[in-house]
């Protein structure tokens, strides 16, 4: 009898490990949907909420933009340790005011100090969008910044990848990966 309890942990201990070695213990990729918008969460990426084991406040204001940020997923999924972040929030055209005043609007008197800020017109899915890049301090340290503004219906949709100013473009390709899976519902 002793034998066998034995016998079963052991079998159970390799398919846990053999679990384990098969996915390098990181989650998969897979598809987030929210109410107006889905996108593909890489693998390895998680979200904020799993990661901090908290919801999200319904009504924080993204870095002063004045757009609510609805999902953030950061690599790795370990607290305080992100090194990448990635965002989407949320927020409404006022009456008749285009997508690019909206944009400069959001960067006119900012919350914190920013640095290097470019504004550009781009194409997200075939739609007229707008990426500022900059520089800004939150909390201890300096980030990096892209944001890409899409709008549909009177609604903005704000991508936003923010890492360390030295390991950007180590993310930037995932970043693209994202904005490319984005989809507006």
């Amino acid at each position: 009898m002793k034998k066998w309890i034995y016998l079963v942990i052991f079998a159970t201990l390799l398919v846990i490990l053999a679990c384990q070695l098969t996915n390098n213990g990181k989650q998969k990729e897979r598809v987030f949907e929210g109410d107006d918008f889905a996108f593909t969460i890489p693998a390895g990426w998680e979200t904020a909420e799993k990661v901090w084991g908290k919801p999200m406040p319904e009504d924080r204001d993204y870095y002063g933009l004045g757009v609510i940020e609805k999902i953030t997923i950061q690599y790795p999924p370990i607290k305080k340790m992100g090194k990448a972040f990635f965002s989407v929030a949320v927020g409404e055209l006022e009456p008749g005011e285009a997508l690019e005043s909206r944009v400069k609007r959001a960067y006119k008197d900012p919350v914190t100090e920013m640095k290097d800020l470019t504004i550009q017109e781009v194409t997200v899915h075939d739609k007229s969008a707008y990426e500022a890049i900059y520089r800004r301090p939150w909390g201890e340290p300096w980030w990096k910044f892209r944001d890409v503004w899409v709008e549909q219906s009177n609604m903005v949709f704000v991508l936003s990848y923010h890492s360390a100013p030295e390991t950007f473009s180590d993310y930037i390709e995932i970043s693209d990966k994202i904005i490319d899976s984005f989809e507006l519902r």
